[in-house]
């Protein structure tokens, strides 16, 4: 079996484009990101951190690759995610490419904030057009 992960799908360049105009809030409950602030929260994140279908997609093929339980990659690709933001102040939007052992791919993080000025951290995969963005 032949995996593809070049260009994406026409359903799903239709999809990204439906949910540029989404908030965050949005893209949560409608599956387009996944709250992992918890697991974050344990790490030592003091922002709420979402994952995109896709990372969560790789997150799960990784997982099932290295006979891990996904919240064990998860777990690593968040330790990769704090030494990058740990220290930072944020003072605007940003954007920045990071690596994570083991993902097959960079991975961006977006750090954004809310119309409360509360900020928020969002992984994307690095292929992947994000919304919020």
């Amino acid at each position: 079996m032949s995996l593809d992960f070049g260009q994406p799908a026409q359903g799903d360049v239709v999809r990204r484009a439906l949910v540029r105009g989404f908030t965050r809030s949005d893209l949560l409950f409608l599956g387009e990101l996944r709250d992992v602030t918890p697991a974050a929260a344990r790490l030592g994140f003091l922002a709420p951190v979402a994952a995109s279908q896709a990372v969560q997609q790789d997150t799960y093929r990784l997982a099932d690759l290295l006979r891990l339980h996904p919240a064990q990659v998860m777990r690593k690709m968040l330790l990769s995610l704090f030494a990058v933001v740990s220290g930072r102040e944020f003072t605007q939007d940003e954007t920045q490419v990071f690596t994570s052992p083991g993902y097959g791919s960079d991975l961006l993080v977006h750090a954004g904030c809310d119309q409360d000025e509360q900020w928020y951290l969002t992984v994307y995969a690095a292929g992947e057009d994000p919304a919020l963005i």
